[in-house]
């Protein structure tokens, strides 16, 4: 069987509770956070961002919305069946760039790699026995912006727990060489990273014996480059600093905004009169005969505009 997320159903246990401090008062946290000392932000499923603040399970029950089945857990928030097709992580709340997307296996005839990204976490892939130049890669359609990564193990056959690692890159042959997001314990939680890259590549442990790693589905969660929103409908304002890359969720720019623009998204002008067609300098050509002013008729004018006055009007003249 293949499940995601932390806890297990059988044990859910919502409600509510309050934190109490040593003299027996209670002591809550502000809503959406929980923890000891209330920095830890509430699942984003629980209903109205209302969390327990000793344990951060959902008060009121969590939203299913985007959870296969429409099964999520209060306990914990967590999608425990998978997500809907097109959504990723462990709450199903990012959109998939994985989904139906080119996977391949290396060596090549291990197993149908397509298993890995076709949103079931139902069908799954097998390493079996692996080498140093084993691994699954995932080719998106085009550059892009990841920030979740979501990969759900066969519980009951993987039985290889250390040195899984994943990297991001931008060749399929160099991957190694390319950005490690993770080395380490196999997780059933959601890997956070900030990466820009074409290609998505997960490397298994080197197997033996009777050690098998069963992955079920690899969710990426993200956008393409220069693009946000819940369905990365949005494109970012062409406006923005750092390449054009913004917020995948606001879509505010992430490093200010270019000369003549303001605002969160730089989306409004910086000056009302001031035209992007403008020379950002005047140039004078050296055949002009124009002159500058030597610097005594420079002072001269100066103290000639400070002294000037202008004629007290007289009566009649109003």
């Amino acid at each position: 069987m293949s499940g995601r997320g932390k806890g297990d159903p059988s044990s859910d246990k919502g409600g509510k509770s309050e934190k109490s401090d040593k003299d027996g008062k209670d002591k809550g946290c502000w809503k959406g956070f929980w923890g000891e000392n209330c920095t830890e932000p509430c699942p984003p499923t629980c209903i109205d961002h209302h969390c327990n603040p000793e344990n951060g399970s959902c008060v009121w029950g969590c939203d299913s919305t985007n959870c296969m089945n429409k099964i999520c857990y209060t306990n914990t928030g967590a999608c425990f069946e998978g997500c809907v097709l097109g959504r990723a992580g462990q709450y199903c709340n990012k959109y998939n760039l994985a989904y139906n997307q080119t996977a391949n296996i290396f060596p090549v005839g291990q197993s149908n790699a397509g298993l890995s990204v076709d949103g079931l976490i139902s069908t799954c892939i097998i390493f079996s026995s692996t080498s140093t130049s084993s691994y699954l890669q995932v080719e998106f359609e085009s550059l892009s912006a990841i920030t979740t990564v979501h990969i759900v193990f066969g519980r009951d056959k993987t039985t290889a727990d250390d040195e899984h690692a994943v990297y991001c890159s931008n060749t399929t042959d160099k991957w190694n060489g390319g950005t490690l997001l993770y080395s380490g314990l196999h997780l059933d939680t959601d890997i956070i990273t900030f990466s820009v890259c074409k290609y998505l590549t997960y490397v298994p442990p080197t197997l033996s014996g009777k050690n098998l790693v069963e992955l079920c589905e690899i969710e990426i969660g993200g956008c393409p480059y220069r693009r946000y929103g819940d369905k990365c409908e949005h494109v970012c304002s062409e406006n923005c600093l750092g390449q054009g890359q913004c917020d995948l969720i606001s879509g505010n720019c992430l490093s200010g905004c270019s000369d003549g623009w303001v605002g969160e998204k730089c989306d409004e002008v910086s000056n009302p009169g001031y035209s992007q067609t403008m020379p950002d300098r005047v140039v004078i050509a050296s055949d002009s005969s124009y002159a500058l002013p030597s610097y005594d008729e420079a002072v001269g004018n100066m103290y000639e505009d400070v002294n000037y006055r202008t004629p007290r009007a007289t009566k009649g003249t109003q």
